[in-house]
């Protein structure tokens, strides 16, 4: 079989189209027909009825697509602009940008477009109108981000810099499959004292703490589950809301009799926060390979080995609650912990081997958002 790629400079994402092939798509972006096809293309906010068309498009993970599970959030959350291309009334394509930092900045996310479509035209059309978008309807943007593994990152990182963005953050990343039933010699949640669940309170006096901010979160960002953003208040609810987790470890084992027990929820005091030398972050969803369970972990320099270890076994406790199947299991860590002593640390509880087609890393990128000639 004869194939040509056309490789679109769109986050990461390349097209493989299939020539004298019986399974060719009806449309590709080489056919003489596009231009004349795109002019009928309509870009617009999506809408639940598009759910079934949009899945139809595929997974793009091999299984562990996250989209299935975050559509409807999408539609729902007033900070996303979910944008559809349709073409003779059927979605054949999805973008998405989503405001964060209270609206200084925007991310874009989850780019895909039907096979039997020009991909990458289409792909270019929607990239526009978030652009356009961003420009004209969120005054307060300052810039764009975007997220992308390592393979588009070193094929591609020329070309997004030619258009104006620059590097922001880079981090480890390791996909491990699991089967629950496999897990071994973790500790049970009372046995884990060390390992302090952190309330939306907790949470906000750490984003508020700022030495603490400067040791744990390279350039004071967080980079978690594939976003970026700045640790504020108004960010709480990407780390901790709807099923996401976040737990501290600090420098020394503190009893839980000393533990606050205010009306306010606090778990951390001040002191305890200045202490703090781990903290992790947890998302879950269902995928076509079962459970996928996200980990990020930000460390200060120094922090206790204990630390790490308990922390992995506090949430293997919870993906043990989520399932007693199979899934596959994210993890992403700072680079003063060692990814692949990390990696093995699971594997000794019980945790299954590397997806061998599994990412090595992500890269966080970014550029200012372009204003001139905006009327």
């Amino acid at each position: 079989m004869l194939k040509r790629r056309l490789r679109p400079r769109l986050f990461g994402i390349w097209v493989t189209a299939c020539v004298r092939h019986r399974s060719t798509p009806r449309y590709l972006a080489t056919d003489s027909d596009t231009p004349s096809l795109l002019k009928s293309v309509i870009l617009r906010r999506a809408r639940l009825e598009d759910y079934q068309s949009i899945i139809a498009i595929g997974d793009k993970y091999g299984g562990r697509d996250y989209f299935t599970s975050h559509f409807h959030g999408y539609l729902a959350n007033k900070r996303c602009y979910p944008l559809v291309a349709e073409l003779r009334g059927k979605a054949v394509g999805f973008h998405l940008s989503q405001q964060l930092d209270g609206g200084q900045a925007v991310m874009k996310r989850a780019a895909r477009v039907h096979r039997d479509y020009p991909q990458l035209d289409v792909l270019q059309l929607m990239d526009r109108e978030l652009d356009r978008y961003a420009r004209k309807e969120l005054s307060s943007a300052r810039y764009e981000m975007f997220s992308v593994f390592n393979r588009a990152y070193e094929r591609d990182r020329v070309d997004y810099l030619k258009v104006g963005y620059t590097d922001l953050l880079t981090k480890p990343i390791r996909c491990l499959h699991f089967n629950a039933k496999d897990f071994r010699n973790v500790k049970r949640p009372s046995q884990l004292n060390s390992v302090i669940p952190m309330t939306y309170n907790d949470l906000k006096h750490l984003f508020q703490h700022d030495r603490a901010i400067e040791n744990l979160f390279p350039r004071k960002m967080l980079y978690n589950f594939m976003q970026g953003f700045r640790p504020l208040e108004v960010n709480i609810p990407l780390v901790w809301s709807n099923g996401k987790l976040a737990y501290a470890t600090t420098t020394e084992s503190i009893p839980q009799t000393s533990r606050p027990n205010t009306p306010d929820g606090d778990n951390l005091t001040r002191q305890m926060i200045e202490r703090i030398d781990m903290v992790s972050f947890s998302l879950n969803y269902l995928a076509k390979i079962g459970l996928v369970y996200f980990i990020d972990i930000y460390a200060v320099n120094g922090f206790r080995s204990v630390s790490l270890k308990d922390h992995i076994q506090r949430h293997l406790n919870t993906v043990a609650k989520l399932t007693s199947g199979t899934g596959v299991l994210w993890l992403t860590l700072t680079a003063n912990v060692d990814v692949e002593r990390t990696a093995h640390c699971l594997m000794d509880y019980g945790v299954g081997h590397f997806l061998p087609t599994a990412e090595g890393s992500i890269h966080l990128l970014k550029r200012d958002i372009d204003r001139s000639g905006v009327t």
